[in-house]
């Protein structure tokens, strides 16, 4: 996670961040279940304020700067960006889901049934 600053911004763009953060998440939430919440990921202060960099990084709902080796148009990936405000418990609104091109389907599953931050109460 180098390649995030301590704020949690990526130097890179939305594009990394969409690409590399999905990753992340899965292994995240992989870690969190093989430990039942004993390990997670998203209690490190700076990976917490990285999965907040979806939202943030938007100037408006669905507009967002197109810098480094960014596109004009590219958005956060509101599949990211929904299980990152569902496990940290910031999400604002409730987005309406619609089912995904079936390129990463075990990203999409887990928004669904995600770990929330914090130890599990099992």
């Amino acid at each position: 996670m180098e390649g995030y600053g301590d704020d949690g911004y990526c130097s890179e763009g939305v594009g990394y961040y969409n690409y590399g953060f999905r990753a992340f998440i899965l292994l995240r939430e992989e870690i969190c279940r093989a430990t039942r919440g004993e390990i997670d990921l998203f209690a490190t202060p700076k990976f917490a304020r990285i999965a907040q960099y979806g939202r943030n990084i938007q100037i408006t709902p669905k507009v967002c700067p197109a810098y480094s080796d960014c596109r004009i148009g590219l958005l956060s990936d509101s599949t990211i960006v929904s299980y990152c405000d569902t496990v940290l418990r910031t999400e604002t609104y409730k987005e309406y889901y619609k089912f995904p091109k079936l390129d990463n389907l075990s990203l999409y599953l887990i928004e669904f049934f995600p770990t929330r931050h914090g130890r599990s109460k099992r």
